[in-house]
């Protein structure tokens, strides 16, 4: 029953990307991201243009955020099977996929609102554009957190049969590392720290996804494996 529990949770992070990404860019239509420089007639053109396709973006992402939870569950699961810092840095990799999913399920709910009156004031309208891109951009230190405990729970796992392979860890540290230059996009309108740039947007929102879905089918063998 444990192994087909955490099965589940590994489909359940697949399903997570799949719709995620579903809802957020045939629906939503926020890929590429709208430019920070954007003004504020701009903005709201955006919104009063797209109002239909962004609620039900918002509909379907409000769904998947949901499903990384049991896919976060199954995965502290495996890390406390590793002896030492294991059964820690399970705990602090589901605090941290609660804190990361938190601000992106604030940032769809945002969105929504903004689509719920498209007809407001176009000032107020860019202030919550700016408010709901630049929350959910800000999920980059909470998703180093849980990927980084994550990754030090692999490397401590000493066994000549571990559960997750010792490359895994080492890939996470680094995606740890690549998700900083996330919390730049305050500072910067243009270029590669804004957050349609680079860093902020491209290689956090790639590595992230990657890293869902490499854990996942590692996940899926762990629990076949059991």
């Amino acid at each position: 029953m444990i192994g087909k529990a955490e099965s589940i949770g590994a489909w359940s992070g697949v399903a997570f990307v799949v719709l995620f990404f579903l809802g957020y860019w045939p629906l939503a239509g926020f890929l590429p991201p709208p430019a920070p420089s954007l003004s504020p007639l701009e903005v709201a053109t955006l919104y009063r243009d797209h109002t239909l396709p962004i609620r039900l973006g918002v509909f379907v992402m409000m769904f998947a955020v949901v499903l990384f939870i049991p896919f976060s569950v199954a995965l502290a699961e495996q890390m406390r099977r590793i002896a030492g810092i294991g059964p820690a840095m399970a705990q602090v990799q589901v605090i941290g996929s609660c804190i990361t999913m938190t601000l992106i399920a604030l940032s769809a709910l945002l969105w929504g609102v903004i689509a719920f009156r498209p007809e407001r004031n176009v000032d107020l309208t860019a202030l919550l554009h700016d408010m709901v891109w630049l929350i959910f951009i800000s999920p980059g230190p909470p998703a180093c957190l849980l990927v980084a405990a994550f990754g030090f729970a692999v490397l401590a796992d000493s066994r000549s049969h571990p559960i997750f392979p010792r490359w895994s860890g080492y890939a996470s540290l680094w995606a740890a590392v690549l998700f900083v230059p996330a919390q730049m996009a305050i500072f910067f309108k243009h270029g590669p720290f804004a957050w349609d740039g680079l860093f902020p947007f491209w290689v956090a929102f790639t590595v992230f996804t990657a890293w869902v879905l490499v854990a996942a089918a590692l996940l899926k063998r762990a629990a076949r494996i059991q």
